[in-house]
């Protein structure tokens, strides 16, 4: 684990000291620092050739003061002066391209490090959460390159180690992007899929209130996928809008399975007026499968959401519904799910406390397989967000899930053990529930 999180920090320290690295072709630039070390030297013989030569006229005839009264004395003085302003030239040349290259490149990184205990050892929240407090589950760092191709294109990877993978190292982002029109871009890669409001940021806990976001929505992973989508932004009536279409293959790991799709498309639309947004998408994904073991069960998912934030620097009110649908083979290992939360906080100098209201439960009675077939949770969630500076912010929250209705709640948030032991645990959750409380810290750079 510790040569994980090393190997993170090299990569992270090496394109933070070395930006042409990642930013231009090693070659040419040291080509060119080569080069204009032996112009360096060259002037340099250059200008002391000729103050040698200023020096013997001046012995020679010694009436000329310091050379002033001497015109042959003057011109050389004046060829050193003209050598070491086209030495300097040079040397600011060629800042000038290292500092245009350097302004190319972005580097940007988050990091969240919490201390997690749940009073229920069956209460997973899908990332290692137990009974005992550790620092593991919640743990994840970053490191983000942004490289301005041309005016128009722009290539974008993002490394991400967290301790509910074990510290591996992936890139839940990486893509090319390409500027159409100043209002249209089209991006081609690896991404998340835009499933709900912060899906573009739902690692990086310091851009919402919460320690996470709401399981009973966002569930316990996010999910990528390698395509194409197209952003679109317009406005109206003082409105600023964008529009979001993908087209991909579904796939990555997500709640200890590994999926895979024949496609997956969507679109979303997001509307934001100063303290208001607005948003709502729909995603389909086609021949879905869950491997390794679970690959005879394939079917389709459709998936929609909604959501509106009020956020005025001090009231921060928000509310973000679901409605998941299972055809096919998959029908008969997950139900066909609604979830929503809402959130109300206030900002009080740096301090906002907040609270959160969510909900999760299965819609049909299918004919399914496995212990888990219906899906019931709910959750009550008080929390404490403390501003430290404008890059780095403390949290501190206990959320108690109950409502469990003899169920093992949502997909991912409990343990999911078998036989009589898993109608224990269901028990168990139906009876007292369970609170999970952290503590921590989410930080940007």
């Amino acid at each position: 684990m510790k040569m994980k999180l090393l190997s993170l920090l090299i990569a992270s320290a090496c394109a933070g000291t070395m930006p042409s690295a990642f930013a231009a072709d090693d070659a040419a630039i040291l080509k060119r620092l080569d080069h204009l070390e032996a112009q360096r030297k060259a002037d340099q013989a250059e200008i002391t050739a000729l103050r040698n030569k200023v020096q013997q006229l001046e012995t020679q005839k010694p009436q000329a003061a310091a050379g002033v009264s001497s015109d042959e004395a003057a011109k050389l003085h004046e060829e050193i002066v003209n050598v070491e302003k086209k030495s300097a030239s040079r040397v600011d040349s060629v800042k000038r391209t290292l500092d245009a290259e350097r302004d190319k490149l972005k580097i940007n990184g988050y990091m969240s490090v919490y201390g997690v205990k749940a009073t229920d050892r069956a209460l997973t929240l899908g990332s290692g959460v137990d009974n005992q407090i550790n620092f593991k589950s919640d743990t994840v760092a970053a490191v983000q390159f942004d490289y301005q191709l041309t005016d128009r294109v722009n290539a974008v990877v993002q490394l991400q180690s967290a301790g509910k993978n074990n510290y591996d190292l992936k890139a839940p982002w990486a893509f090319l992007g390409y500027k159409l029109t100043d209002s249209t871009k089209i991006r081609a890669g690896r991404m998340v899929v835009p499933n709900y409001l912060y899906a573009d940021s739902i690692d990086v806990g310091y851009t919402y209130p919460w320690v996470r976001p709401p399981i009973e929505m966002y569930g316990v992973d996010a999910i990528e996928y390698q395509g194409v989508d197209v952003l679109q932004s317009f406005n109206f009536g003082g409105w600023n809008n964008t529009l979001q279409v993908f087209f991909g293959d579904l796939g990555g790991d997500n709640s200890g399975y590994s999926l895979h799709s024949s496609y997956g498309t969507g679109a979303g639309v997001t509307l934001n007026n100063d303290a208001w947004t607005l948003r709502a998408s729909a995603t389909h994904a086609e021949g879905l499968t869950l491997d390794p073991t679970l690959a005879a069960f394939k079917g389709n998912i459709n998936y929609f959401s909604a959501a509106v934030r009020y956020d005025n620097g001090a009231l921060f009110a928000l509310v973000e519904g679901k409605q998941v649908r299972v055809s096919g083979d998959l029908d008969k290992l997950t139900p066909d799910t609604d979830g929503f939360y809402t959130t109300l906080g206030y900002q009080i100098g740096e301090f906002m406390p907040y609270a959160t209201w969510a909900k999760a439960y299965s819609v049909n009675d299918a004919d399914m397989i496995g212990v888990n077939p219906k899906q019931h949770v709910q959750s009550t969630g008080i929390g404490l967000r403390y501003n430290l500076n404008e890059k780095v912010v403390l949290k501190g929250e206990a959320t108690k899930y109950d409502h469990f209705n003899g169920t093992l709640g949502a997909s991912g948030l409990a343990a999911v053990p078998f036989g009589r032991l898993a109608t224990d645990t269901a028990q168990g959750l139906d009876k007292d529930g369970a609170t999970v409380m952290s503590l921590g810290f989410d930080a940007i750079f």
